[in-house]
């Protein structure tokens, strides 16, 4: 499984807020390692409880993001097809480093 994450610029200034359309689950930080890292330390948490309360998919409670953060997501994805030097980080990595994850990716995007 892949969790699709698009990371945004916060409401404040030097914040990002990353949320997973896949599941969604919401972390921010001042930078966009700090969000991602936060992001997966909110996912991770999800996970052990899920594990810890015998769910067959620890994160079988948690829906999907609202429409408008897919379309957003989307959107992204069509200008990196037309100017992928303007989206600022597309990242797709096998495992994270910090959490013991059940799936096999993330997707990360970044409006710019």
């Amino acid at each position: 499984m892949t969790i699709k994450v698009l990371i945004l610029n916060g409401e404040l200034p030097d914040t990002y807020v990353a949320i997973g359309l896949d599941k969604y689950i919401i972390a921010q930080g001042c930078s966009i390692e700090e969000a991602k890292a936060a992001w997966w330390e909110a996912a991770s948490a999800e996970i052990g409880y899920g594990l810890c309360n015998g769910f067959e998919d620890p994160l079988q409670d948690i829906p999907e993001a609202p429409d408008k953060y897919w379309s957003i997501y989307y959107g992204i994805e069509e200008k990196e097809k037309l100017f992928p030097e303007r989206v600022l980080v597309k990242q797709d990595t096998k495992r994270a480093k910090r959490a013991p994850v059940p799936w096999d990716g993330l997707e990360l995007r970044v409006a710019a």
